[in-house]
């Protein structure tokens, strides 16, 4: 029995249309990650810019109670070397104590404030370029779309019927301008054409749909 020959998978080339899509997925789904993480960044910008300005309200109470305190110190001293009271229960120096831990505590939340601060104006400008890239990829993926061509085809054959429809009348003996533009008795007039406000509606929500679902479809017709 002769052998059969081996089967060769095929594979197909991506069309145009395809492979744009393809680009244009990947480009949301970068866009999509940069705008998750700025978002979670700004989240913990907030929450640390509040903590930052609890560490300076708690440190500047400190400090007036520690100037309160220190206008009172003599009496304080006067009471220890009268046996009076303790030392160690000196309010000069628990408070500059709580002082110094107040601000180590305000400067590491302002470090941390201001690293989130930096990370999210480097991200919104990543998010610029990379909403600019997907823009670019709606529009590569337009242009490769067999729908638009057709609507380009269409398009371009109402034109030029326009165009035709146009020379023939104004062929005519009594010309385009005269009574026939305007309606000798109404019935076949020219009229102008007055666009309806929702004309491109369609076109336009599947575009923005794109930017956001690269498997948007077109409109078909």
């Amino acid at each position: 029995m002769a052998k059969q020959a081996p089967r060769l998978n095929v594979v197909e080339p991506q069309s145009a249309n395809d492979t744009s899509r393809q680009k244009l997925r990947e480009a949301i789904e970068r866009h999509n990650e940069i705008a998750d993480r700025l978002r979670k960044i700004e989240q913990a910008k907030e929450k640390a810019d509040t903590e930052q300005r609890e560490a300076f309200s708690r440190s500047v109470d400190i400090r007036a109670a520690l100037e309160a305190v220190q206008k009172q110190e003599g009496q304080f001293l006067t009471a220890v070397a009268l046996g009076e009271a303790d030392a160690n229960d000196n309010p000069v120096v628990k408070l500059s104590t709580q002082l110094a831990e107040a601000e180590n505590e305000l400067a590491t939340k302002e470090k941390l404030r201001n690293a989130l601060a930096e990370q999210v104006a480097e991200l919104k400008q990543r998010q610029a370029s990379s909403s600019s890239r997907r823009d670019d990829a709606v529009i590569e993926a337009l242009n490769a779309a067999p729908e638009v061509k057709r609507l380009f085809v269409r398009y371009s054959a109402a034109r030029q019927a326009a165009v035709d429809l146009e020379a023939a009348i104004r062929a005519l003996p009594f010309g385009y301008d005269s009574d026939f533009r305007n309606g000798v008795d109404g019935s076949w007039a020219v009229r102008r054409y007055d666009a309806r406000a929702d004309a491109g509606a369609a076109w336009r929500n599947a575009c923005a749909a794109l930017k956001q679902n690269a498997g948007a479809e077109l409109p078909s017709e």
